[in-house]
């Protein structure tokens, strides 16, 4: 009987996949599988996954000539496995020593989702600080999704969009749950096709579990998007402005639950860190469509029109990278 599945979504992860599947073979137990969907990988992971394969008889390996997409890597994972519960895994990222133990006796409980902390780290696996994605006084906790006011309470002390499932890495979920709500084209093409998945599971009777505890290192300067300059940095944004909009849009009818949804993007994000997506985008059309989604977001209209003025300012993105190093620095200091 195969209690969790860990579904892990790849392509061209093989300087790192293999550090993963060590943090899961080195705490496996009998009621584990590991099942990887690669997005037609061309270095060197088919022969790493191969090499854990042998030491780990119940690893699943589906490989595509081609890139699907997350989406689509992660929907087939999750369809291959056999597990109770599903555990999504981004191919860099570790888990911490006894994190599947943890999860084994948490999924005793039955809840329909589950939500624990990262801790970050630089490249290099190098621990940095602790990342919440709550409030840090907020404790283990159950919400009741037919209780309005714990959804509220949760959406409140929501401080960063990894509580509204925004990072894959630190959600285990029932499959049981998952299979039988009706599947979806809804925030296909997102990069998160899951998280609304996972929300209409909860819908109006679910059950979902906040664990304060950092169960998985998150691997660090390690941002594909990075590589291609500005227009990667701003379709980093965009995923997270236009899939959460959506999002918010879609799952909640009920508007003051959505407007609570909504403006966990501010804690995410201060408005000062549009900045770096302002000064890049240069059609002025497409700045004037994401400004419309940013005040549906809670931000301000002075705010916004701060940032209208900002992005012609030239010596802005020199300025704001030196003040981002310094608060990266600052932050590493203090945890």
């Amino acid at each position: 009987m195969i209690n969790i599945s860990i579904c892990i979504p790849t392509k061209n992860f093989g300087e790192f996949i293999g550090q993963t599947l060590q943090s899961i073979v080195s705490q496996a137990v009998d009621g584990l599988e590991v099942v990887i969907v690669d997005g037609g990988s061309t270095d060197n992971t088919p022969e790493v996954v191969e090499k854990y394969g042998r030491m780990f008889p119940r690893l699943r390996y589906i490989r595509h000539d081609r890139a699907m997409g997350v989406d689509k890597d992660l929907a087939t994972a999750i369809e291959m496995a056999s597990g109770d519960y599903c555990w999504l895994l981004s191919a860099d990222d570790v888990l911490k020593p006894g994190a599947v133990s943890r999860m084994i006796g948490e999924i005793e409980h039955g809840c329909d989702t589950y939500l624990f902390n990262r801790t970050e780290c630089d490249r290099n696996l190098k621990p940095l600080y602790h990342k919440f994605w709550l409030n840090q006084e907020v404790g283990d906790c159950i919400v009741h999704f037919s209780n309005r006011q714990e959804v509220l309470q949760y959406f409140n002390s929501s401080i960063s969009l990894g509580a509204l499932f925004s990072y894959i890495s630190s959600i285990v979920f029932s499959r049981k749950t998952w299979c039988k709500t009706q599947a979806s084209g809804n925030g296909a093409g997102t990069n998160y096709q899951h998280a609304f998945r996972l929300f209409s599971m909860l819908g109006q009777v679910g059950t979902h579990k906040y664990i304060r505890e950092a169960l998985v290192f998150c691997r660090g300067q390690n941002d594909s998007f990075l590589e291609v300059g500005d227009l990667g940095i701003v379709r980093r944004f965009l995923i997270d402005i236009d899939g959460y909009h959506l999002l918010g849009e879609q799952a909640f009818a009920d508007i003051e639950l959505r407007n609570s949804f909504m403006r966990v993007m501010l804690r995410e994000h201060h408005w000062f860190m549009w900045i770096r997506l302002a000064i890049r985008v240069k059609d002025d059309n497409e700045w004037k469509s994401i400004r419309v989604k940013l005040m549906e977001f809670g931000y301000s209209s002075y705010q916004l029109g701060a940032l209208s003025i900002l992005r012609n300012i030239e010596f802005i993105l020199p300025m704001f990278k030196l003040l981002r190093n310094i608060r990266l620095n600052f932050k590493s200091v203090e945890r």
